[in-house]
């Protein structure tokens, strides 16, 4: 009886050693995923503000080309000169550039306005949009809350308000990550989100790619269960083995 008792008891403590060795393993796994999913979300934010970057950029030197072609039967220069009232001498615009300058005026602004409603259409994941602000703070992109755009900082609420800088302020740094919490479109409570924030010099754009942090919990939380059913199952087959260990013994 004794050798029985010494045999399952032996049993049982090396069943319990692989559970608790199991645990820890999970544990550290668990970790491992949530500092992977993190990384993950951070690194395609900044992939996708780079290429909104990208967009802009091309958008821009399409346009300039489409100009070049506009304007070339008419870039002529023009030798006038006259002297404004306080004497100063200047060379007034022949009228081929200044029609070139009002042609470019208008078509930038279009290609602005365009750009602004194709970023409007890019979703990250489940909750993630794109938002534009100017240098200024005014809000240009807004998907969730089309009503504050084109308003200056001032006339925005003061929560928003406080965002638009924290973005601005962002551009100024090299990781340029920032964290904030944004009032529920529903009025219950508030989300938090993390963004990553890039600048566009030519246009003076503040462009941040965010994702609520619930996204990335709800990516953890699946992970989790997942891993759980995993070491239930370990567990039962440790147990199996060990007890079949010890009845093999006796």
């Amino acid at each position: 009886i004794g050798t029985v008792v010494l045999t399952v008891a032996l049993s049982l403590g090396i069943g319990s050693y692989f559970i608790y060795q199991s645990e820890r393993d999970r544990q550290d796994t668990m970790q491992r995923l949530e500092r992977d999913l993190a990384e993950q979300q951070r690194e395609r934010l900044r992939a996708e503000v780079q290429t909104a970057l990208n967009y802009i950029a091309f958008t821009r030197s399409r346009t300039a080309a489409v100009l070049r072609e506009v304007v070339r039967p008419f870039s002529a220069p023009g030798t006038a000169s006259a002297r404004d009232d306080r004497g100063a001498s200047w060379a007034p615009l022949p009228p081929e550039e200044i029609k070139q300058r009002i042609i470019e005026a208008k078509w930038e602004e279009l290609q602005r306005q365009e750009t602004l409603e194709r970023l409007r259409t890019l979703r990250i994941g489940q909750t993630g949009y794109l938002t534009v602000n100017d240098r200024d703070g005014r809000i240009l992109l807004s998907p969730d809350l089309p009503a504050l755009e084109g308003r200056p900082l001032a006339e925005v609420p003061p929560r928003y308000g406080a965002i638009s800088r924290l973005l601005l302020d962002a551009t100024n740094r090299t990781d340029a990550f920032v964290e904030y919490e944004l009032p529920r479109l529903d009025g219950g409570g508030v989300v938090h989100k993390v963004a990553f924030v890039g600048f566009d010099p030519v246009w003076g754009w503040v462009i941040a790619a965010g994702m609520t942090d619930g996204e990335l919990q709800s990516s953890i939380a699946i992970e989790r269960e997942k891993a759980l059913v995993d070491q239930q199952r370990q567990r039962l087959r440790l147990f199996l083995a060990t007890m079949l260990a010890g009845a093999l013994a006796v």
